[in-house]
């Protein structure tokens, strides 16, 4: 579905994709406000803009979980 949604586009449509994730995928099985909060706030963090303009984008503050340096999955 993701993928089917990101070919139609020709620019990502983050703000589209945060609801599409957060508010239908899972924000269905989430049944507390406050949770769902969470769950569109830490949406935030990993679908961003950010994370394909900045060549150093980290998740974390500890710097452990960042944004691997490769162009394509084949060079993983």
């Amino acid at each position: 579905m993701m993928k089917n949604f990101l070919q139609e586009n020709d620019e990502t449509p983050w703000d589209a994709m945060k609801f599409m994730t957060g508010e239908i995928n899972y924000g269905g099985r989430v049944t507390d406000d406050i949770d769902r909060k969470l769950l569109m706030n830490i949406l935030s963090i990993y679908q961003t803009e950010e994370l394909l303009t900045m060549d150093d984008y980290i998740f974390s503050k500890s710097g452990q979980y960042f944004v691997p340096k490769h162009q394509n999955v084949k060079e993983i």
